[in-house]
Order: structure tokens, then sequence, then C-alpha cells
């Protein structure tokens, strides 16, 4: 059960620190930063998909989409063949924030572990992100 809670605890300071992060240098929340990670790994998603990820109304990820926009970090791109269907792609300055982001995470989980702990962590957190 140790290794459990060592685990959450560390999920958990991971978590503060990109919240800080993203609040007070890129002025985004949290879920901002996830939908975007989506997105950049996932491009030209359609809002349907990005509403079940996040697991909320189509409504709700319109207004979040919107607010993306605003702040020229995604692209609205309609369907040729149906105008319902839209989808969304990330814009270069998002591209730019995901890059810098990744790099202060590694950078800090660099000075914490040796290079092979790094690399049994990236191990480790590529078998978490597999569908269960």
């Amino acid at each position: 059960m140790v290794e459990i809670s060592c685990f959450c605890d560390i999920l958990y300071n991971l978590n503060r620190f990109v919240c800080s992060e993203v609040k007070e240098k890129y002025d985004l929340k949290v879920s901002e930063v996830m939908l975007l990670d989506y997105l950049g790994r996932h491009p030209s998603t359609t809002m349907t998909t990005l509403a079940r990820f996040l697991d909320i109304s189509p409504s709700t990820m319109t207004s979040q989409i919107d607010t993306l926009i605003k702040k020229q970090l995604v692209d609205r791109i309609y369907s040729e063949d149906n105008r319902r269907e839209v989808y969304i792609k990330t814009t270069r300055k998002a591209e730019k924030i995901l890059l810098e982001l990744n790099m202060q995470i590694h950078a800090k989980l660099s000075k914490r572990f040796s290079d092979i702990e790094s690399q049994e962590l990236v191990k480790l957190i590529t078998k978490l992100n597999e569908p269960i």
C-alpha cells in the first residue's frame, strides 16, 4: 500500500507544479491544458470525441473551445462532407506551450531521478496511460 500512496504523492506534486505553471505563465486552466494535450496527441479530433474524453456535454465543450479560440490556441475546421462535423486543431501557439510544459516537467523530473530511474518512470507512465 505504501507504493500506491507514494505514487499518488508524486502525481499530486506533479499536478500541483503543472497547475501553478499554467496559471501563472500561460493563463490556462488545467482542463484547458488537458484538452490541448489530448489534441496534441490526437490531431484534428471532433468536438464529440473531445466532449466524451472530458466527460462533459457538447454545449460545455463548445464553450471551452470558444475560450481556446479566443486565446488563439485552437482552430475549428468544418468537414467538407458534413458541415455538422467539426474538427478541432491546435495552433502553433498551443504546440509551443505544450512543448515548453513538457520540457519543464522533464527538467523537474530529471532533477529528482537518475537517468535509469527516469527511463523506468517513462516506461511506467506509458503503461499506465494504456487503456485498461
